[in-house]
């Protein structure tokens, strides 16, 4: 490995898997000098050793930047599925995107995307595996578009992404807390995905929040010129039952940010059926 640096930011997580070998994956990241890879030690929890280094994923862009490698696996005896989340400074200008590395026998991997857009800086991603059910992982990470920082969640199964949400929240988005991953076991094991802004802890109701596409201002608050909110404030939605008497079935809180008048709506516990948005 390389000598040591004055940069303190290396990454380190671990997994067990194919528990009838009591076998132990450790992944390191954004070692100081070797940032464009993952590095894999494996070890075994009944022997006293220490870990084996057993190779090096590395970036689909040969070089890129990579930090915050995390592992989980599908444990269950003779179950070697195994999926790492991670984030990629795309050709190290900045653009920061997630992606996975993905294995159904412990050695042999692919990589794929999960955020591959411009729009966002994807990063401090966590991921978490469900237990004997093979490629089934749920990865929650942040999102960061211009002054708006939000939560994104992603859904894997069969170790096929089957569902991204980009952003699940639009109250206090820049929270301290970086999101984690969860299951919720209703509804065929949706995700649930968990954060916490400056005084409130949030969760989703499942993996497929509604999502409302608005633009909105705040009269006195808003400068027609620069198409802006001049000052930061919260406005409020509820989405409503089709039935009468019309009750509110789920509500949410915007934060009118003032860079920009475009954002989403994000009702994350709405029941299923027909809703009117009001």
């Amino acid at each position: 490995m390389q000598g040591l640096y004055n940069d303190f930011r290396t990454q380190m997580d671990v997994a067990y898997f194919n528990n009838s070998g009591d076998t132990i994956i450790f992944v390191l990241s954004a070692f100081p000098g070797s940032e464009s890879g993952v590095y894999l030690y494996k070890a075994h929890g009944n022997t006293n050793v220490y870990p084996v280094y057993r190779g090096t994923l590395s970036s689909f862009y040969a070089g890129d930047e990579i930090e915050f490698a995390r592992v989980a696996s599908n444990g269950g005896i003779g179950n070697k599925n195994l999926m790492i989340t991670y984030s990629d400074n795309y050709f190290n200008i900045g653009d920061w995107d997630q992606w996975v590395f993905s294995t159904q026998n412990g050695t042999d991997w692919t990589s794929s995307t999960v955020d591959f857009s411009g729009n966002f800086n994807s990063q401090f991603g966590d991921i978490i595996g469900r237990r004997n059910t093979d490629g089934c992982f749920n990865i929650a990470f942040k999102n960061n578009n211009s002054c708006i920082e939000t939560v994104a969640s992603a859904e894997f199964r069969n170790s096929s992404l089957i569902n991204y949400v980009f952003n699940l929240n639009d109250n206090f988005a820049s929270s301290f807390l970086h999101p984690k991953p969860a299951f919720r076991f209703v509804d065929n094991d949706s995700a649930l995905t968990v954060w916490g802004t400056y005084y409130v802890l949030y969760s989703t109701g499942g993996s497929n929040a509604i999502r409302i596409n608005v633009g909105a201002a705040i009269e006195g608050l808003f400068d027609s010129g620069n198409s802006n909110h001049v000052i930061e404030d919260n406005i409020s939605f509820y989405l409503h039952s089709s039935i009468a008497p019309y009750n509110v079935v789920d509500s949410a809180t915007l934060h009118s940010y003032s860079c920009i008048l475009n954002n989403a709506v994000i009702f994350k516990n709405a029941p299923s059926g027909i809703t009117t948005f009001r």
